[in-house]
């Protein structure tokens, strides 16, 4: 069974209620119609530009919600909830192994070149290693490409040709000046390759998305190989514009000479103004301001307007619309 209710705002001034006067209906200006399936604990609308046009407030305070018996409703205002886009691409990451048996707490102490802008030219142990000193980690520059963003998801790895079965237990650490290392993933991977060339694997360590510089990969389970290769998953978010809705007010001849005036609301958030023209080629010095309503303390005496100048611009058009800001 649908569920009649009644959105209205505009309520009458103070001084035409009495003072126990309840609030209903009927003392609103303004109404409009809404309806739900009776179901749902909660709905949901988009309030239309009506409300905005006729709302007294700026903080839409004198909006109320009524049920089909009258009843005042509780709700809530909220903006629209913006989704940031993500867009992502893979990067290259230079590789750079790391030979020696590790220390006691599981790292290897190493020597690091690099440039004068962070970028790595090679990575040694502190000790000169055996011919046959074991790999002990990669780190990896994620700079490699100048125009990659820093913020990263993911690792990929690919397996040395001629290699039919690998596993592994990866550790992932990151940092940002070679010194200070975090780690911010462990994971499995391992790739099985048939005869005739099909793979199974699970190349990936996947992590939150973070930016860091530079990255080590520890084994802390299985055999250390150097990958034929590993790249990155760069990640970029980019929060969607704010929808603008237009709104076209009409004119009406102001106070004073060449004054037009526009009649809008206070609960209208303006960002952009623009102005319509009749003419295709214009060019004039446009003012923009507002009236405040102000009224008299002696009853006898009419309410005036204080003006308050807002901007000034030069608004050109060579079709039928100009805009100032």
């Amino acid at each position: 069974m649908s569920k009649s209710l009644v959105l209205a705002w505009l309520a009458l001034t103070a001084a035409a209620l009495p003072a126990a006067h309840a609030d209903g209906v009927a003392d609103y200006a303004w109404r409009q119609t809404l309806s739900s399936s009776g179901r749902e604990a909660v709905v949901q609308y988009r309030l239309p530009a009506s409300v905005y046009l006729h709302s007294r407030s700026a903080q839409l305070d004198d909006l109320r919600v009524f049920d089909s018996r009258g009843t005042v409703l509780p709700f809530a205002l909220r903006a629209p909830a913006q989704e940031s886009q993500a867009s992502r691409h893979t990067v290259p990451v230079r590789v750079f192994p790391v030979f020696g048996e590790p220390e006691a707490g599981g790292g290897t102490a190493i020597d690091i070149r690099r440039t004068a802008d962070g970028a790595l030219v090679s990575v040694g142990t502190h000790a000169t290693p055996r011919g046959d000193a074991p790999l002990s980690a990669l780190v990896l520059d994620m700079h490699v490409d100048a125009q990659a963003h820093g913020t990263f998801d993911m690792l990929r790895f690919t397996l040395p040709a001629g290699t039919p079965r690998y596993d592994a237990l990866l550790g992932v650490e990151v940092s940002d000046d070679l010194k200070t290392w975090r780690e911010i993933a462990q994971s499995h991977v391992s790739w099985m390759v048939s005869g005739d060339g099909a793979a199974l694997a699970a190349d990936r360590v996947e992590f939150e998305p973070r930016e860091f510089r530079y990255a080590r990969i520890r084994w802390l389970e299985g055999r250390p190989i150097q990958f034929a290769g590993v790249s990155a998953e760069a990640v970029r978010y980019t929060e969607p514009a704010a929808p603008l809705e237009t709104l076209v007010l009409p004119a009406s001849p102001g106070r004073n000479p060449g004054e037009w005036m526009y009649a809008s609301s206070v609960a209208i958030p303006v960002q952009r103004i623009g102005l319509q023209f009749n003419e295709r080629n214009v060019s004039l010095p446009v003012e923009l301001g507002s009236y405040t309503e102000r009224r008299c303390r002696r009853r006898s005496t009419a309410s005036n307007r204080a003006g308050a100048s807002a901007a000034r611009a030069t608004c050109r058009s060579s079709r039928r619309t100009s805009r100032t800001g």
